[in-house]
């Protein structure tokens, strides 16, 4: 007679990158020079900084969204199209320079893509928070999302 086995297997332990967190309080992200089509993106000058984020919540990316949105350096990068309803448009030659900043913010190891942030953008809309707008590289925030954010 057979008897059943059951097999107890060990999963190796997985870091999660967003989850490691740093040992200074305050980090501080300065732009390093980039190809010409990321020109007027930033300004040598200006540094975005990296907030630290109260206890162990995560940053999320509509919030990120909306802080570069307030910042006058990013405005080639990404803009209000109609800042009363929550419309805001991704530049077509810039895009990729804020993702970047973004995989930066949230501390990847890898370099975050424009399809990579897109993906999370999507998800977006799944719950709500954000919606695409038929319009290339434009999406919306809801009406919650924008009264929590300004």
């Amino acid at each position: 007679m057979l008897q059943n086995r059951i097999a107890y297997y060990e999963a190796p332990a997985y870091i999660d990158s967003d989850s490691l967190s740093s040992s200074s309080q305050y980090q501080e992200y300065q732009d390093s020079p980039s190809p010409s089509s990321d020109r007027g993106c930033r300004k040598d000058r200006d540094s975005l900084p990296l907030v630290p984020l109260s206890g162990k919540r995560k940053e999320r990316l509509f919030q990120f969204l909306f802080e570069m949105l307030q910042t006058p350096s990013m405005r080639s990068c990404i803009w209000w199209v109609q800042s009363s309803s929550g419309t805001f448009q991704f530049s077509s030659q810039n895009k990729e320079r804020l993702a970047q900043l973004w995989g930066r913010r949230k501390g990847n190891r890898k370099t975050m893509t424009y399809q990579k942030m897109a993906r999370a953008l999507r998800n977006y809309n799944r719950s709500g928070e954000i919606q695409k707008v038929k319009r290339k590289l434009t999406y919306r925030f809801d009406e919650k999302t924008l009264r929590e954010n300004k």
